[in-house]
């Protein structure tokens, strides 16, 4: 089964110059909610997250999960 690779996100955020905020905003979420999906492992971002995130980078989708 496929997981979300959380770290990519939290790259592309790095690499893009983004606060919390920003990023948090990017995807259509409070800071809050992106600060939680970040660090509890019980939670993740969404295939809508993912594809935001696939659009902002050109990347391919794989990249975005893990096995």
């Amino acid at each position: 089964m496929l997981k979300v690779n959380k770290e990519r996100v939290i790259q592309i955020q790095n690499e893009m110059g983004l606060s919390n905020e920003g990023m948090a905003k990017k995807l259509g979420l409070t800071k809050n909610s992106y600060c939680a999906i970040k660090s509890m492992e019980a939670r993740n971002f969404t295939l809508e997250h993912i594809l935001i995130c696939q659009e902002m980078t050109g990347e391919n989708i794989a990249n975005f999960f893990k096995q």
